[in-house]
């Protein structure tokens, strides 16, 4: 039986809850772009067995940075980040990319990590932790 677009719709708003946090729902012009990425993306693809949430969030930021799509890397290392990833973690990712995507890359990669780790810094409580 195959399934409705609703019933994917509905397992990618849970995926991508999972893996952002809340989201609000736009309307107007993006919304049938919204409706195919919340349905494809993170109800089948983000939901498929075989590999799990950090494993798929490091090829996600490795692909995006490596397709130079800065802004959807920082879009996903916000994600990773606030989900516990590690900052050592996306810095090592970044240096291996420089080999295997080529420095302007990883250049482009750290410049964007950059800004994320200061969005986070200035967050009310950010190192409160480490003191």
């Amino acid at each position: 039986m195959q399934e409705t677009r609703d019933a994917a719709f509905e397992r990618g708003m849970a995926m991508r809850k999972r893996i952002a946090g809340p989201v609000s729902r736009p309307s107007g012009l993006d919304e049938d772009l919204y409706d195919l990425i919340i349905r494809y993306a993170f109800g089948d693809v983000w939901s498929r067995p075989g590999l799990d949430i950090d494993q798929r969030r490091l090829l996600t930021l490795s692909m995006t940075l490596a397709g130079g799509h800065l802004e959807e890397f920082k879009l996903h290392l916000r994600f990773a980040l606030a989900n516990g990833m590690d900052r050592a973690v996306a810095k090592e990712l970044i240096i291996h990319s420089a080999v295997y995507c080529g420095i302007p890359a990883a250049l482009g990669a750290f410049r964007a990590a950059s800004d994320i780790f200061a969005e986070f810094d200035a967050q009310p409580g950010a190192g409160e932790a480490e003191a």
